[in-house]
């Protein structure tokens, strides 16, 4: 809970301090609060790297789907962890029924809750093309 400085004053005013006295409590309260913001050290958000993966061999030509994983997971980590969510997936009953089997399967139809409780977060449930450039631009 915190209290405003306008809310000490008032309970300040009501008391039988000389009005130097409450002017000093009150300066040192401000101090103590500048010096707790001082000492607050700024929390900056962790950004979570965005990772492609293809699903065929040749990357020239291969369908890419696009995750998002945890600052703190390895980028190694990421099909280990789809295979582990695959494996649960198949455990249902609608898994038994239509089990995937390969990564762009996993990609398009194993449930979102499976991925994000291992940090993974799906962002393109179809695949997406590649396209190769040289990195030029001829603007004329």
């Amino acid at each position: 809970m915190k209290i405003s400085i306008e809310e000490i004053e008032s309970v300040l005013s009501e008391t039988n301090l000389s009005v130097a006295e409450k002017q000093e409590i009150i300066q040192k309260l401000e101090r103590i609060v500048q010096e707790e913001k001082d000492n607050k050290e700024p929390t900056t958000k962790a950004k979570k790297p965005f990772i492609g993966i293809t699903t065929g061999g040749n990357i020239n030509d291969a369908p890419l789907y696009i995750v998002q994983i945890k600052d703190d997971l390895n980028h190694e980590e990421i099909i280990p962890k789809i295979i582990e969510a695959v494996k649960e997936f198949n455990e249902t009953k609608k898994g038994r029924k239509n089990p995937i089997k390969t990564l762009g399967e996993a990609m398009e139809h194993c449930k979102r809750k499976l991925f994000t409780s291992r940090g993974i977060s799906v962002k393109t449930k179809e695949a997406i093309i590649i396209v190769k450039t040289d990195n030029n631009l001829n603007l004329g």
